[in-house]
């Protein structure tokens, strides 16, 4: 699910794979790489992929075209998805076999959802999923020194404020101190968003595998962009 509030944020792509700033166009972009890599590589051969969220469609898609054999989901109920070749819209989780589902993946989309949407979220997994598959997710990361930079480039590169942050709220979220509380509508927004309290979240229902920071793989999250973070069902 990756969306825009119309009117007041440039379109998905100009934020992520094609932003005007190489940095950010950098880190997009190996963050979709490596979600494609994770689902390729997780997924057994002739394996079912569900993709929540699935926005446009770029990793599905990318992971149809390198020639997985299995049934590829993609679920989006925000955007208009483009399905690719090979790629399966699904509109209602609710038609999806119990425990057919070898793969089940988020990639920046849990950050959009309300507290009840999450909670639909983890049901939809843990019904989905077979024995043993994996939940795989991405999430940005909005606290520590990374919202700094998010913000900065945003302002230089994009002009728009920083989903309605003020100069206190940046700074004490940047050094760890505080962070702001989440707007009453999320969809739109990262405000508040903390990865760490997610992960808590999913870890008491599913089995947390690994943790792995992104574009910069060897550093610390709090050194990156974006976190994924691989879990079990059990």
């Amino acid at each position: 699910m990756h969306t825009n509030a119309p009117g007041a944020y440039p379109s998905y792509k100009r934020q992520t794979i094609e932003h005007p700033s190489s940095l950010a166009r950098y880190s997009h972009r190996t963050r979709l790489n490596r979600a494609v890599q994770h689902l390729v590589e997780l997924t057994p051969p002739c394996g079912t992929v569900l993709d929540f969220g699935a926005g446009p469609g770029l990793v599905i898609g990318e992971v149809a075209r390198l020639g997985h054999d299995g049934p590829l989901l993609g679920y989006e109920p925000y955007m208009p998805m483009v399905t690719p070749p090979g790629v399966t819209q699904v509109a209602d989780l609710s038609t999806v076999q119990k425990s057919s589902v070898d793969t089940f993946s988020a990639f920046e989309v849990l950050e959009h959802l309300t507290e009840a949407q999450l909670d639909d979220f983890e049901d939809a997994a843990a019904r989905l999923l077979r024995p043993n598959g994996r939940l795989v997710v991405s999430v940005p990361v909005m606290v520590g020194p990374p919202i700094l930079a998010k913000a900065l480039i945003r302002r230089l590169w994009l002009r728009v404020l920083f989903d309605g942050y003020s100069p206190g709220e940046l700074l004490r979220a940047g050094l760890l101190i505080r962070g702001p509380s989440r707007p009453a509508v999320v969809i739109f927004s990262h405000k508040g968003f903390d990865h760490r309290a997610l992960q808590a979240r999913l870890s008491r229902r599913f089995r947390l595998e690994r943790t792995m920071s992104s574009p910069l793989a060897a550093l610390p999250w709090w050194l990156n962009s974006q976190v994924f973070m691989v879990f079990t069902l059990v």
